[in-house]
C-alpha cells in the first residue's frame, strides 16, 4: 500500500483512510473480541473512522448505574491522557462503551495494533475495578 506521502488527491486520501479504518476496526475488535459498529446497509464503516465496542459489561462494572457509566469513562479518559498520553473519544451506547478510531493519513495499521494493546490493558484495568479509586 503507498504511504501518504505518494497519495495525490483527496479521493486518494480518502480511499486510502477508509481502508486503513476498517482494517484497523478489525484489527482492535478482534484484538478485544467484539465488533466494529455497522448499520443494516453496511454503510456505517465507509469512512475514515470505525467504532469498536470496548468488552465491557455494563451490568458488571457499573451495576447497570449509569452514574457508574459515568464515572467510567472519565477514569477512561484520564488515564488515557494522564498514562498512556494519547486520547481516543468514546461514547456509551446501548448499554455498551464504543471507542472511535479515526484514521488519518500519518497513520498506518501499526498505530490501530498498538490501540488494540492499549484497550486490552485500559479495559483490564476497568474489570479490575480501578476505576473506583
Amino acid at each position: 500500500m503507498a504511504t501518504w506521502g505518494e497519495l495525490k488527491g483527496e479521493e486518494v486520501i480518502m480511499q486510502y483512510s477508509t481502508a486503513i479504518a476498517k482494517e484497523g476496526g478489525q484489527i482492535v475488535s478482534l484484538a478485544l473480541g467484539t465488533e466494529v459498529m455497522q448499520n443494516g446497509d453496511g454503510t456505517l464503516t465507509d469512512c475514515a473512522f470505525a467504532n469498536v465496542r470496548l468488552p465491557l459489561d455494563y451490568h458488571v462494572i457499573a451495576s447497570g448505574d449509569p452514574a457508574a457509566a459515568g464515572q467510567v469513562e472519565e477514569w477512561m479518559s484520564n488515564v488515557l491522557v494522564e498514562k498512556y498520553e494519547t486520547f481516543m473519544s468514546f461514547a456509551f451506547y446501548d448499554e455498551q462503551w464504543w471507542v472511535r478510531l479515526n484514521e488519518q493519513v500519518y497513520l498506518d495499521v501499526s498505530d490501530f495494533e498498538w490501540a488494540a494493546d492499549l484497550w486490552k490493558k485500559v479495559c483490564g484495568r476497568v474489570m479490575n475495578g480501578d476505576w473506583k479509586t
